[in-house]
């Protein structure tokens, strides 16, 4: 209630319709403009309008309403809650619902609406638009940032580097640029190309290329070929493993992130593949978007990666061919290398 001898505030309403009545949205925005500290409105039957201020409840006075009808607080009711057919079932079923409203350009409500003396009544909090400035709280000046003062940072920039590893990690992509992008100078030392040149390259070459595992196809219908796409900065690239291959290169080939592989290439009619013949794990190299090294963990954890079963003679020859050589690790790499690592995409299995 009001408390007793506070003034009203008297306010001027605009579009009011010929027949008396006052349009809800006018009538709500007349009564924001009663004072700046306008925190709530009341609609109650019986009695005017009233804003509160300060904590304060005060009525509003307007030319032709003195006190709201229970008709009045019904159609105000009705024009909040409009066609929320759920909130009209709550209103009915448990005698009260919320609801929120906006005024376009002007406030937005948390509304409560609730039976009373066979009518609604509306209470209407002012939700606040801006975040409010320390000077405008009235708080002790003690609490300010004299107390408890935050001494400026100069934060490094972003590497390159350190961006595309936040972009995989989040996006599984990334638009500045492709990890293999920032290895591809060492890996061009090492007679690697770019899928781009396949196209260029005659049917029948045996070529090196790298990148990073995308998908990984063994058909049920392929007798055991395995179907790889690797991918690098500049394309794709597709491999062909054929069952001999596969299980002497089983470990690179289901648990490598990022793998260089050597074999001939086919071109038919503009179908490129490689039938790959040797295996490099590159897992390490990731370790030049990190920041400590190349210490990872190179396979998946399946214990068939993680301990195969060689034969005797694999076991003789030292199985060479899935051996990972020691490679050249960046003295100042850009982000922390475990994270590079759980970063890149670890390539999809189909079968």
């Amino acid at each position: 209630m009001a408390a007793t001898g506070v003034a009203p505030i008297s306010i001027a309403l605009e579009g009011v319709h010929e027949s008396g009545a006052v349009p809800t949205q006018a009538l709500l925005a007349a009564m924001l403009k009663a004072s700046e500290k306008v925190s709530d409105l009341i609609f109650s039957p019986g009695r005017p309008p009233q804003v509160e201020v300060y904590g304060q409840l005060v009525p509003v006075q307007m030319e032709g309403l003195s006190a709201l009808s229970a008709d009045d607080t019904r159609r105000i009711a009705a024009d909040l809650i409009g066609n929320n057919k759920q909130a009209i079932n709550t209103l009915r079923e448990q005698g009260s619902c919320d609801i929120s409203y906006g005024l376009p350009g002007l406030a937005r409500f948390r509304v409560n609406a609730f039976i009373q003396r066979g009518s609604c009544a509306v209470v209407m909090r002012v939700i606040p638009t801006e975040i409010p400035e320390f000077d405008t709280l009235h708080l002790p000046a003690h609490l300010g940032d004299e107390l408890f003062p935050e001494p400026d940072f100069a934060l490094p920039a972003m590497r390159p580097g350190e961006h595309v590893v936040e972009d995989y990690r989040r996006l599984s992509l990334s638009l500045k640029a492709h990890p293999v992008a920032f290895m591809r100078r060492r890996l061009e030392a090492r007679g690697m190309i770019a899928s781009a040149a396949l196209d260029k390259a005659p049917s029948g070459r045996r070529v090196t290329i790298a990148g990073l595992v995308l998908v990984r196809q063994r058909p049920g219908t392929a007798k055991g070929v395995i179907f790889m796409t690797l991918e690098d900065e500049q394309g794709v690239a597709n491999i062909i493993v054929w069952p001999k291959a596969f299980e002497r290169l089983r470990p690179i080939v289901i648990g490598a992130r990022f793998v260089a592989v050597t074999g001939k290439l086919q071109n038919e009619a503009g179908v490129i593949h490689i039938i790959a013949e040797r295996m490099e794990d590159l897992t390490p190299m990731l370790g030049l978007l990190s920041e400590r090294g190349p210490s990872l963990a190179t396979l998946a954890p399946a214990d068939e990666v993680r301990r195969p079963q060689l034969s005797m003679a694999e076991k003789r020859r030292g199985n060479r061919a899935t051996q990972t050589p020691l490679l050249d690790v960046a003295q100042n790499p850009d982000v922390e290398e475990r994270a590079a690592l759980r970063a890149m995409p670890g390539g999809r299995n189909f079968h």
